[in-house]
């Protein structure tokens, strides 16, 4: 996904799943405030329309770097299993 082009329509379903995975993170976690994971906001701005945070990702691409959703409800793993995912 973060080697696809914004303009393909593989991305955009991908932006579509994230979305759906962070607002499923904040019903768990009983708020309506989502971080923004855009390359301007790097998760350090909120907002509670998915609709901004689609838009952000989609016109400034993900925040690099960004493969494990910490802020969106994904646990890193230890780093044993990670040698053992090798």
């Amino acid at each position: 996904m973060y080697k696809a082009r914004r303009t393909d329509a593989y991305f955009r379903g991908e932006v579509d799943k994230f979305i759906q995975a962070a607002e499923n993170h904040a019903r768990i976690e009983k708020t309506q405030m989502i971080h923004c994971p855009c390359r301007t906001c790097k998760n350090l701005r909120v907002f509670s329309n998915t609709l901004i945070i689609r838009s952000h990702v989609l016109s400034s691409d993900f925040v690099d770097n960004y493969m494990i959703w910490n802020k969106h409800g994904e646990e890193e793993q230890p780093q044993r299993e990670r040698e053992f995912n090798r």
